[in-house]
């Protein structure tokens, strides 16, 4: 058993622009809906990097040094929490599903662990199902924190 060989896919996107030589009208095609930026990183690419920054808990710069060695192609970690937040606000709309989701549940199962966030004494509480997990950070722990 092996893995395949794997490399960053890079696809270059062109367009015409015409002028008309009457009027000097300038005409240009349109590039698809989905590229915003001359340059940009991929919906696989990005998964990845959310994934393994919030699911594995892979720091930036780790992460960065991680991508490099798997994919010889360096990136910054500024970028790298760019992704992280176009990740998060993607998601976003979907918190209001897995809420209403966890209420409505017979059965919901909560715990909390603590954390330092900026140094400080926190706590990740989480509420979940068999189908929804829902993780937030709060100041304190208990039945108060739990409720909010």
């Amino acid at each position: 058993f092996d893995v395949p060989p794997v490399a960053i896919e890079v696809t270059q996107h062109e367009r015409e622009v015409k002028s008309c030589p009457h009027c000097r009208c300038v005409q240009q095609a349109e590039f698809p809906s989905h590229v915003t930026n001359h340059v940009q990183y991929g919906p696989r690419l990005t998964a990845l990097v959310v994934y393994l920054h919030h699911i594995q808990l892979i720091p930036y710069k780790r992460l960065s040094d991680t991508i490099e060695a798997l994919y010889q192609h360096s990136i910054s970690t500024g970028n790298l929490a760019n992704m992280v937040k176009r990740g998060r606000e993607a998601l976003e709309s979907n918190m209001d599903i897995i809420e209403d989701a966890l209420l409505e549940s017979n059965i919901l199962h909560v715990d909390e662990t603590s954390l330092r966030i900026n140094g400080k004494l926190a706590w990740v509480h989480v509420a979940c199902t068999s189908r929804y997990t829902y993780l937030a950070p709060h100041a304190s722990r208990g039945k108060k924190a739990t409720d909010e």
